[in-house]
């Protein structure tokens, strides 16, 4: 077994069997796993286990970014069941494996509000130490008002599309199983840079654009606020990495062995863990270095192409010098960043 920390989540993953159920909403064995007032909804790619209502919302975001993965690189390989509540215990883990699907663990929209206000009165407490405590409590009720005004829960659709991604791309990536580990990575076995590469092509609009909108800043910026060049970014390890392990260890609590727990990590906490706005910097040129090759080659899938040829031991740069003039790309490295940067730059 190997364990793997990633954005939001720390997983302990295990071997899965083949086909999915598809009826396993209709069975009753759901139920007996998973206790409380909640709803299981079937869809095209998988199932979601929640509240009543959100369980809904969460299985069309399952869908929206099956879509989105397929267009990437190819459909995903298994179906996956999205359980709201922040965590798996290892029955409940084993329980949908055994039924062919990939876990995943998901904050429920009451925890999402929670945390969302916890983090917004801790923001008011420092910046407004003068303010009584009706104050505060009016403030907050304010900016969570503001925060629901999100048409449908963009952002949160957005960031679940991206931990959907991961957890593909991971599937995809990771066939044969690994021996016995301690390593921590931050998702699959790839590169990190190309396991966020999955996760960002499958994220909505609203976050799509928000990404795009930030490259100017990169591209104007050096040093920490610049552009990584691209030696130092498709071979470094993920800037959220140790964040998430920073916040594991406050946090203290273990995840049961063979179970699974969401942990939310935002942008905004993982650049106070690292004390550098790295982690941002890292989606920004993820986003543009995506829309950079694939209008460059042409390819939709040109991660896909890429992906596989990582997953068969090639380097990226070799599989550059061999194969990059074939989808319309410089064959060094060097060469490559120069064209990254100009079409960067002419944004």
């Amino acid at each position: 077994m190997r364990r793997y920390r990633g954005l939001g989540a720390l997983f302990l993953v295990t071997a899965a069997p083949a086909a999915a159920s598809p009826g396993l909403c209709d069975e009753a064995g759901w139920r007996a796993q998973f206790a409380g007032a909640l709803s299981c909804v079937a869809t095209r790619d998988g199932i979601a286990i929640a509240a009543t209502g959100e369980a809904a919302t969460l299985a069309s975001v399952i869908d929206e970014a099956s879509d989105r993965y397929a267009a990437a690189f190819a459909p995903p390989g298994k179906p996956i069941a999205v359980v709201a509540g922040g965590s798996l215990t290892r029955d409940q883990g084993d329980f949908l494996r055994a039924h062919g699907y990939i876990p995943f663990p998901w904050i429920s929209g009451d925890q999402r509000r929670t945390l969302a206000a916890g983090a917004i009165r801790a923001q008011i407490v420092a910046q407004h130490p003068e303010l009584s405590p009706e104050q505060r409590d009016a403030a907050v009720a304010g900016a969570l008002a503001q925060r629901s005004s999100d048409p449908g829960g963009a952002r949160e659709r957005g960031a679940l599309a991206h931990e959907l991604g991961h957890m593909w791309f991971r599937d995809m990536f990771d066939r044969t199983p690994a021996p016995a580990s301690e390593e921590t990575r931050y998702g699959s076995a790839a590169p990190d840079w190309i396991d966020e590469m999955a996760a960002i092509l499958v994220e909505n609009d609203q976050l799509t654009e928000q990404r795009r909108a930030a490259l100017s800043r990169y591209v104007a910026g050096s040093g920490t606020d610049g552009l990584y060049p691209l030696a130092e970014y498709l071979t470094m390890e993920h800037p959220v990495l140790r964040a998430a392990e920073a916040r594991q260890a406050v946090a203290g609590t273990p995840v049961q062995e063979g179970g699974s727990r969401v942990m939310v990590l935002s942008g905004a906490d993982a650049q106070k863990l690292t004390g550098t706005t790295t982690p941002i910097r890292f989606y920004v040129q993820s986003r543009g270095f995506a829309d950079f090759l694939i209008e460059r080659s042409a390819e939709p899938h040109i991660f896909d192409t890429i992906a596989k040829a990582l997953s068969r031991g090639q380097g990226f740069e070799d599989w550059l010098r061999r194969d990059g003039k074939r989808h319309r790309l410089p064959s060094t490295l060097a060469e490559l960043n120069l064209a990254w940067e100009a079409w960067a730059k002419a944004r």
